[in-house]
């Protein structure tokens, strides 16, 4: 907890110098030029490291040294050791690292997490490291239990039903006089009621762990999503309550976890469902449905977002969608920014799945049903913030895409684009994207939209973009009726429209987040709102805890975690009624703020080539230089366009343009098949190359994009 008030704190202020910097483009960018390519190449950074070697070495390794270390002091303060004390010590040490990894388990998965933005941490590495704290949470409880059932029924010859049903006459005392120890069913062996019911949360809390960790297999969590996300939140607060209910100790250990999850979480969580139900959820301005079949249907759905919104945006990031007419659940979704659009947002999805079919259904109804469609809620921006930074650090960058897998380089490639055009000397010289699709509107879509506004901007330049499009069938013309335009809305009419007929807000940052592109203002809102739950939490914790010193009490225990939960809901209420009513207005702070052009494009019209081509580039030398200047550098075109027919591109033509490069970057977005062979192609050119930068990591470095949701 303290490390999180210092992130938090931390964040707040760098958030601000940062945004005062970000005023002048210009500086910024030279800045990035003159960065010596040396001091690149060591720019280490927390978690950029594989996330299972970091969760190894940092997480595994530390809980077995503390295991092995625990059974070896106490079996060393043991006057006498039998058989049977060596089985509990054990069991109680396995126990005791489950304990240690719950009490941190919550902190990678939290909303806007201050250590996750203090260390930079990718949020899929933070999911793994989560997804590890999960494993040796279940290895060391299930062992703990299953060793003393052992106990029990072989050594102490115990009935071990017996041991973990207490009648209903314990469970009576316990609720009426508070303390269990008193009453002895079995004066042979002294069982009281306080250990069979003990057990008894023991063994309820175990198998809560087990059904967590069937429902957390890689076939169960994405066949079956909703069964996987059901189970978590319903299971795990079973198992923390149960396991609070154990053992008295366990909420000093856990309740930090728990007060950090809640401190960045529930503020938002509650600011978001108060937008839901007042406002009506984000307001849309274009519904679009492409493809020529229900199987090859994609989804663009555009939606407007204020100024300080479109300055947070990163490339790469997604957000997480909730339509509650459909499902409370909610989902990743990329989110991109729309050339000559300042204050618009595009999510486009492929119709695959339950609730995308659903969602799709819903959205494309006729005029008539209008009324019915559904209210939209995005939560965002989550994922890395430093797509555009990382590509920057490579000088030949390879971008494969495999279908809908192009979205999280739609506004990558356009930011690079002006990055780019406005550095006198950068280290990137070379971006191509290749791009396997077999969705012929699809395409054509995409290169109405981004394509070739990226063309019309294109200048001679010391770097060039090539994009590749490798179309798996014959390339033919889509009739412009296939962009099925439901709700288009002009800015006069959107102007009308927020006032009295359509319903929704433009989409905004929720202030909870501390974002270090959001105001100082609200940033010390979010700051304070976080220091208070945590150091409030943590107080009461203490005090509940040092005021109820029983041992064999289990009302005080459930007590003490009640009055966490309620605390920290009760200050979020507080800080969301300050926010609504005392401090904040909609879109407060925005009315000095200049409209943010994330990628701003000529109007002058481009006419991508209608004809197949078969090789590649639609110029006769796609990567001509300038013949003004033979000895410059410089490019003809900085952007160039090329389509290509036929079957899917083998992996030597996707990775050729990174055999010459010094400081290769592969950024991979697909199919999980298609990634993973060229991930094992990319490996494998290393290897056989046997070619290291001198600081040891690979020459080629591989961003992938995965949602381990």
């Amino acid at each position: 907890l303290l490390s999180g008030s210092i992130a938090a704190i931390y964040v707040v202020i760098s958030g601000h110098s940062k945004s005062l910097s970000l005023n002048d483009e210009s500086s910024k960018e030279n800045h990035i030029s003159r960065w010596p390519q040396h001091r690149q190449l060591h720019k280490w950074r927390l978690f950029e490291m594989n996330s299972n070697t970091f969760s190894l070495c940092f997480v595994v390794c530390p809980l077995i040294i503390m295991l092995v270390g625990n059974i070896y002091s106490h079996l060393n303060d043991e006057e006498t050791l039998s058989f049977g004390v060596i089985i509990r010590i054990i069991s109680n040490s396995f126990g005791f690292v489950a304990i240690i990894a719950t009490s941190f388990f919550l902190v990678p998965v939290a909303r806007q997490s201050p250590i996750l933005k203090f260390f930079h941490v990718n949020p899929i590495a933070a999911i793994r490291i989560h997804d590890w704290c999960g494993k040796l949470i279940i290895i060391g409880g299930v062992a703990h239990g299953c060793l003393h059932m052992f106990r029990w029924n072989n050594l102490a010859d115990l009935d071990m039903i017996a041991m973990v049903s207490p009648p209903l006459t314990c469970l009576s005392a316990t609720t009426q006089n508070g303390n269990a120890d008193d009453i002895y069913l079995d004066e042979e062996t002294e069982l009281t009621c306080y250990l069979r019911i003990r057990n008894l949360t023991g063994v309820l809390g175990m198998i809560f762990l087990i059904i967590i960790a069937f429902s957390s297999m890689n076939y169960i969590r994405r066949t079956y999503y909703r069964w996987f996300y059901m189970t978590h939140v319903t299971a795990a607060p079973l198992y923390i309550i149960f396991i609070i209910l154990h053992w008295r100790k366990s909420i000093l250990y856990i309740a930090p976890s728990i007060i950090y999850y809640m401190a960045a979480s529930i503020p938002s969580i509650i600011e978001r469902y108060q937008n839901q139900e007042l406002e009506g959820g984000v307001k849309l301005t274009n519904i679009e449905s492409i493809g020529e079949s229900e199987r090859q249907q994609c989804i663009s759905v555009t939606f407007r977002a204020t100024a300080l919104t479109m300055k947070a945006y990163n490339p790469g990031q997604f957000c997480k969608l909730t339509a509650p007419k459909i499902s409370n659940i909610s989902h990743p979704f990329t989110i991109n920014c729309i050339p000559n659009r300042n204050n618009e947002l595009r999510i486009l999805f492929r119709v695959r799945g339950k609730f995308t079919k659903k969602l799709a259904r819903s959205l494309l109804q006729n005029d008539d049903e209008a009324k019915e469609r559904p209210d939209i809620c995005i939560d965002g921006f989550h994922g890395i913030q430093t797509r555009v930074e990382q590509a920057l650090r490579h000088d030949v960058v390879a971008i494969i895409a495999g279908g809908i897998g192009v979205t999280p380089y739609l506004s990558l490639l356009l930011k690079l684009h002006n990055r780019l055009c406005s550095t006198e000397s950068a280290t990137t010289q070379k971006i191509v994207l290749h791009w396997v699709c077999r969705e012929k509107s699809l395409i054509d879509y995409v290169n109405k939209e981004y394509f070739v506004p990226l063309l019309n901007q294109s200048t001679s330049g010391t770097f060039q973009i090539n994009i590749i499009v490798h179309c798996r069938e014959s390339l033919k013309t889509v009739p412009s009726e296939k962009f099925r335009n439901v709700l288009v809305i002009n800015d006069e009419e959107a102007q009308t429209c927020l006032k009295e007929e359509c319903s929704g807000v433009d989409f905004s940052l929720s202030p909870f987040f501390i974002d270090g592109s959001s105001t100082l203002l609200y940033k010390i809102f979010a700051g304070t709102t976080f220091l208070t739950i945590t150091w409030f939490g943590l107080l009461s914790v203490i005090v509940i805890y040092s005021k109820n010193p029983s041992k064999v009490e289990f009302l005080p225990r459930l007590q003490n975690l009640l009055c966490l939960v309620s605390l920290c809901s009760g200050i979020s209420f507080f800080f969301n009624w300050c926010l609504r009513s005392l401090f904040f207005k909609k879109n407060v702070d925005e009315k000095d703020i200049d409209p943010i052009k994330p990628d701003c494009y000529s109007t002058q019209k481009f006419q991508l080539a209608s004809k197949e081509t078969h090789e590649y580039g639609t110029m006769n030398d796609p990567f001509q230089k300038n013949s003004s200047n033979k000895d410059s550098t410089s490019f003809a075109q900085t952007v160039l366009f090329s389509q290509k027919t036929g079957p899917r591109p083998s992996v030597h033509v996707l990775l050729e343009d990174l055999e010459s490069s010094d400081m290769p970057g592969l950024f991979l977005c697909g199919p999980e098949a298609m990634t993973d062979e060229l991930e094992d192609a990319a490996k494998r050119m290393e290897f056989i190359r046997g070619s290291r930068n001198h600081d040891g990591r690979p020459r080629i470095s591989i961003y992938a994009e995965k949602f381990l949701m």
